[in-house]
């Protein structure tokens, strides 16, 4: 119960400076998130997959997005994350673990993902 609290109360200030804006490119905000949560952050455009990583957020989905920038904490959820992406830039976004290889649930938060702390799907083996 201890290491709960501590993980709750180190997750409320990780990435305190990360801020988003619709003027990053892709690959400049994977990085960065990467970098301060040790996940990857997969950026979809509509109708192709995955957004190249030169485009700016708001040259995605050639819509009119907020300009207003936001800030991702540890302590919010896969899900919030999702939504805060879609609601403020019209993105979707979903977030897997640092090789890119499994989604992490919608109920973890950012910091307990980056602990490892969900179950990954076992891959299935050759035969």
């Amino acid at each position: 119960m201890f290491n709960t609290i501590l993980n709750i109360v180190k997750d409320s200030f990780k990435a305190v400076d990360f801020e988003i804006t619709s003027e990053m490119n892709v690959n400049v905000l994977q990085n960065e998130f990467k970098k301060n949560f040790g996940l990857s952050l997969r950026i979809y455009e509509v109708g192709t997959g995955f957004a190249p990583g030169t485009k700016k957020l708001s040259d995605i989905n050639q819509v009119q997005t907020n300009k207003n920038g936001f800030s991702i904490k540890a302590t919010w959820k896969i899900k919030d994350v999702s939504e805060k992406f879609s609601n403020v830039y019209n993105l979707k976004v979903k977030v897997a673990d640092i090789n890119d290889e499994h989604l992490i649930p919608n109920d973890l938060t950012l910091g307990a993902a980056a602990r490892g702390e969900y179950t990954k799907p076992k891959l299935k083996s050759a035969k």
